[in-house]
């Protein structure tokens, strides 16, 4: 219970990060690739023991780290042009709900306990999510394609994370997220030289500031995240580790950035609430 409580406060800190980048008018792409390279840092100088490529190659979760990395540089530009074209309401759902994916694949295919209490929970998150992020706005039927990308990116990348703790062996956790955070650092790397050249961007002093905090929150965010799902049932954990975000992200929105709630919106935070105890004592 102690990592998913972790994983919720620095996941919570995450969103409080982007709202301040967004004050400040920090640039997004440069502050990640600076929070990428925090991350593997961290992940090197916490590596206990060093490993071969032979050795590395064998291990039988790389597979998975190399696909997360990729997902989540992916992840972050489908975010943003989702939210962007298709609305942030919609891409927020899309995004929240798609912890059904990881969800039934731990009750199908893991074979996780089942019970009446776990599934009413599940569908009172889902439903907590949807009412929270109802908002009044219109989308483009065209770019519907990229909320549904979100949910199977977020998805498959929560699933893929799961699907890696049968190959772990301890402490095996840290040299998977340095390796992921690698492949997600060299790809959106290449990005920013395509947009430097095509755009002229520079590179600023508060952008490298901004990476930095947000490459240590999001690194202990993960770790935890990690280590998480691999002591708790991952039908539990995601619905809890996301409605506790969207609560969070609520309520911090309307205390400290003057962010208007509707009435609905209040009704899904209440029962994301009450989802969490639910799911909680099953």
């Amino acid at each position: 219970m102690s990592f998913l409580l972790l994983a919720i406060g620095f996941s919570s800190c995450i969103f409080i990060t982007f709202k301040i980048f967004q004050q400040f008018n920090i640039n997004l792409i440069q502050s990640i690739i600076v929070n990428y390279i925090i991350t593997v840092v961290c992940g090197l100088l916490s590596i206990e023991h060093s490993y071969s490529y032979i050795e590395l190659l064998n291990k039988g979760w790389i597979i998975f780290a190399l696909s997360v990395g990729a997902l989540y540089v992916l992840i972050f530009f489908v975010f943003a042009n989702s939210a962007q074209k298709a609305g942030v309401a919609i891409t927020a759902v899309s995004s929240k709900m798609s912890l059904i994916i990881p969800a039934i694949f731990g009750l199908l295919l893991l074979k996780e306990q089942m019970n009446i209490q776990k599934v009413i929970g599940i569908c009172l998150a889902l439903i907590a999510f949807y009412f929270t992020f109802q908002q009044k706005s219109k989308t483009n039927l065209k770019y519907l394609c990229l909320p549904l990308l979100l949910f199977i990116g977020t998805g498959t990348a929560d699933t893929l994370q799961k699907m890696s703790q049968t190959q772990f062996v301890k402490g095996d956790e840290i040299i998977f997220l340095v390796i992921a955070f690698s492949v997600a650092l060299i790809i959106s790397s290449v990005v920013l030289l395509i947009l430097m050249v095509r755009k002229h961007q520079i590179i600023q002093l508060k952008n490298i500031a901004g990476g930095i905090i947000l490459g240590l929150l999001n690194w202990f965010s993960t770790l935890f995240f990690i280590k998480g799902l691999n002591s708790m049932e991952v039908s539990i954990f995601i619905p809890v580790f996301n409605a506790s975000i969207v609560t969070n992200a609520a309520i911090i929105g309307y205390l400290f950035f003057n962010e208007k709630l509707r009435r609905i919106n209040l009704v899904g935070i209440v029962i994301a609430v009450f989802s969490i105890i639910l799911i909680a004592v099953s």
